[in-house]
């Protein structure tokens, strides 16, 4: 059976969620962080919706298209869902609420971060090479170099992008 395992989402979202979708077993996470997010899929739970800063959508029992497919028709219904999609894997079932919510928090900031030094890039592909100067093309080496590390965190990846964004704008080019 699919399931979603909600949280953050407050009561006007979860009537949404439920009036979409009634064929799907819609759970809350409720607010015991402690309890593992294989025993809340699992376990009847209290279907209370509670408001957090992030919503987060935990799907047990979905294809990434089905996914796909759920986000697309809440966005065409209205529902401006930006939050965070969690698929179920064997390694989270075992984890905390809390500690998933953390984890994909971090993996979240590391890619919108990474998003962001791949567009200033990108822009700077178009850029002249004459009108960059040698510290905008050193910024642009090491963004490429931290880009390729599998080491590097979102703070470097942040880190490298603001010395870029200033690079490019002590050269006048944004």
């Amino acid at each position: 059976m699919r399931k979603v395992l909600t949280y953050g989402i407050g009561e006007e979202h979860w009537q949404i969620l439920r009036n979409l979708f009634p064929d799907v077993l819609l759970k809350t996470a409720g607010n015991d962080p402690e309890r593992t997010v294989g025993d809340l899929l699992d376990h009847q739970t209290e279907n209370v919706p509670e408001q957090a800063d992030t919503e987060f959508l935990i799907f047990s029992g979905w294809q990434n298209d089905e996914i796909g497919a759920f986000v697309s028709r809440l966005r065409n219904e209205g529902y401006g869902f930006d939050g965070i999609l969690v698929s179920e894997t064997e390694t989270n079932r075992q984890w905390t609420l809390r500690t998933l919510i953390g984890e994909t928090m971090e993996e979240h900031r590391y890619f919108r971060e990474r998003t962001g030094l791949i567009r200033l890039l990108k822009y700077c592909e178009t850029l002249d090479q004459k009108q960059i100067s040698q510290k905008t093309a050193q910024a642009v080496m090491t963004a490429f170099a931290a880009l390729n590390d599998s080491e590097s965190s979102a703070d470097d990846l942040k880190h490298c992008g603001i010395l870029l964004a200033a690079a490019l704008e002590e050269d006048g080019l944004i």
